[in-house]
């Protein structure tokens, strides 16, 4: 995958897809933010949800249940009725 960035702030991905016997340059861009799979996109995203996996883990915790999370990646386990 390769990335550039023009002066109006647009990261343009090309990436190379093989679909079947096919093989493809894709072109993808991204206005905002970053792009997925950037360690700062991970960093930004993990910060703003923290706040809420907290919140959640204390209430499953109440009620016998438990949260964990790496990253975006969780696992949550609890009663239905939480």
């Amino acid at each position: 995958m390769t990335l550039a960035q023009n002066s109006t702030k647009i990261a343009i991905f090309k990436n190379v897809e093989t679909i079947g016997d096919e093989t493809r340059i894709v072109r993808h861009e991204a206005q905002e933010g970053f792009g997925q799979g950037a360690p700062e996109s991970t960093l930004g995203f993990t910060k703003v949800i923290q706040p809420d996996i907290l919140l959640l883990r204390e209430l499953l915790r109440k009620h016998g249940g438990e949260s964990c999370f790496c990253a975006d990646d969780g696992f949550v386990d609890g009663p239905r009725t939480v």
